[in-house]
């Protein structure tokens, strides 16, 4: 009688770049919103197994890093300065998801970050002052100034 005892191990070979969830990525933030405050988590797994399998999260755009912060193991963006609709409307960020196999595999991803505009800002006269002259014989409800301001809000508030 012949028994196998033999045990045989199939490894894995890193074949699979890591996959995000969705294929694009947009989050909005309230101008307001404090350092620190959690924009979004983005995530993406890789069929790989063990080491191959482990993604690690890179923003590629490096003018974002002065706003936004990025966990490499947990995909979390969080804020890391303050925002102002009136300068700066939307982010597009470039994010990598990067496994840990040898060789490294990576797929990329465009994340959108839209500031929402808050009524932050009061209207402003177009005039420091209006001057003018009015006769006494005037009849009532004659229009005898327009007067404008603007506010660089966004919207009708």
């Amino acid at each position: 009688m012949y028994i196998d005892n033999f045990i045989y191990l199939v490894s894995d070979t890193n074949d699979n770049p890591p996959v995000f969830d969705v294929p694009v990525y947009s989050f909005d933030i309230p101008e307001n919103a404090p350092r620190g405050y959690q924009v979004g988590v983005i995530a993406a797994a890789d069929p790989d197994l063990g080491n191959n399998a482990v993604v690690t999260y890179t923003v590629i755009s490096d003018w974002a890093n002065d706003v936004f912060s990025l966990n490499p193991q947990t995909g979390v963006f969080t804020l890391t300065a303050r925002l102002d609709y009136e300068e700066m409307q939307h982010y597009i960020l470039v994010v990598q998801a990067q496994d840990n196999g040898q060789p490294s595999l990576s797929t990329t991803l465009t994340v959108y970050c839209n500031v929402l505009d808050l009524n932050d800002n009061p209207p402003v006269f177009d005039a420091m002052s209006y001057s003018m002259e009015i006769y006494e014989n005037v009849s009532i409800g004659t229009p005898v100034v327009t007067v404008t301001a603007a506010d660089i809000d966004s919207g009708m508030r």
